[in-house]
């Protein structure tokens, strides 16, 4: 048993992450319920996540064929697409279903009090079933085509940690906003239609430099990485295949990953107290 004790005074962030782990079963029960509801009455139910990554990668390498140069490629194109559609797929999720997280549980809100931010986080949980399968596809493909990862694999749990933190970061923003502006419902699905021919899920970020002016090249590799999921993406498939030195500019997107993530919770905490107001 323990004792909620209403203040006018604000929490303080030790008493705020100590609450959030006394609501954990709910935070479970949450996730459950989401995972259940994603693939209730269908006919392949859970089958689907694997049924979608494996379109996704046969579409991304017709793509792959089709517009850039792919004779010269060391990893086979599949395989290369393969390591960066888990992590976008993850993103895309976790983001995606974060926007109406707390609009869809409204009604909830109103009655009764739990933290809110359980609320995104439990759809981070749900999204990780999903990355595991994109893993495991991406396993499966190493041992299709025979190939060992590099020895920077050691390095992919760091990325995978930052891939997390930026799904999540922009996650836990766009659900606070989305309460005021109900815009971003509509703005966000096209935002990430968009990200994802923009972030180097079926091409690497030197390919799309080798094709920008010799002066604007400098300028455009700090655009591109200020997009969290280009760098982390990269990082990602130079920890598995080494195909190419990683750029020190890959720092820019995890340092956004990281800026998303604590001004994300900074802009949610704040926002929290008057959220039963505004759903």
């Amino acid at each position: 048993m323990y004792t909620i004790t209403i203040s006018s005074k604000g929490q303080t962030w030790i008493q705020y992450l100590k609450e959030l782990l006394q609501y954990r079963d709910l935070f479970i029960t949450f996730a459950i319920r989401d995972f259940k509801v994603k693939y209730a009455q269908t006919f392949l139910g859970f089958f689907w996540a694997i049924f979608q990554q494996i379109v996704a990668i046969s579409v991304f390498a017709i793509i792959r064929y089709t517009a850039f140069d792919s004779e010269n490629d060391t990893i086979p194109v599949v395989l290369y697409i393969s390591a960066g559609i888990a992590s976008w797929t993850y993103f895309d999720f976790v983001v995606n279903n974060s926007a109406n997280a707390i609009i869809n549980s409204g009604s909830m809100i109103k009655k009764i009090y739990f933290p809110r931010l359980i609320l995104p986080l439990s759809k981070a949980l749900v999204g990780l079933i999903d990355y595991l399968i994109g893993l495991i596809i991406l396993a499966f493909m190493f041992v299709m085509y025979e190939i060992y990862p590099s020895e920077n694999i050691i390095f992919l749990p760091i990325f995978i940690f930052s891939t997390i933190m930026a799904a999540l970061g922009l996650g836990i923003w766009v659900s606070a906003l989305t309460i005021r502006f109900r815009d971003f419902q509509h703005i966000i699905p096209f935002i990430l239609k968009i990200g994802m021919f923009i972030t180097p899920v079926y091409f690497s970020t030197q390919e799309v430099l080798n094709r920008a002016p010799e002066k604007w090249k400098s300028l455009t590799e700090i655009v591109f990485y200020l997009n969290p999921m280009a760098g982390n993406i990269e990082a990602i498939k130079w920890s598995l295949f080494n195909e190419q030195a990683l750029d020190s500019e890959v720092s820019i997107s995890i340092g956004v990953s990281a800026i998303l993530f604590i001004t994300g919770l900074i802009y949610f905490k704040k926002s929290e107290k008057q959220m039963a107001d505004l759903v």
